[in-house]
């Protein structure tokens, strides 16, 4: 599935979560509309080594389904912590020490294009 060339926008926190797009079928003249995420993901707990984070979302219709990427920024460098996953936990690490973690969601929804949100980063981890 391809997506428009305008599809991405950023903001001073990472991609906007309220992009409305049109994802276009392999398939010449059928598209689907692009879910729109209602609310930011959210973290709870500690940003500290040995805690556990939680990841939050509301406002989803029943039925979708949730997949969650972790992420960790250290200034320019960072990344994606693990694979894409299910879980909406992780264990904060000493190698995460000093970084920020957010995380990344993509909601599925019959009859959508998958939709994406960022949460805000947590403070440093200690």
């Amino acid at each position: 599935m391809a997506v428009s060339s305008s599809a991405l926008a950023s903001s001073p926190n990472g991609p906007s979560a309220h992009v409305a797009v049109t994802a276009v079928n392999e398939e010449p003249g059928t598209t689907e509309p692009v879910y729109k995420v209602p609310h930011k993901p959210t973290i709870t707990g500690k940003a500290k080594v040995g805690a556990t984070l939680t990841a939050h979302i509301s406002g989803l219709p029943k039925g979708a389904k949730v997949k969650y990427q972790w992420g960790e920024s250290f200034g320019q460098s960072g990344g994606p912590i693990g694979g894409p996953t299910t879980k909406k936990t992780l264990k904060v690490t000493k190698s995460m020490r000093g970084g920020n973690i957010m995380v990344f969601v993509t909601v599925s929804v019959p009859g959508y294009a998958d939709g994406t949100a960022v949460s805000a980063p947590t403070g440093k981890v200690k």
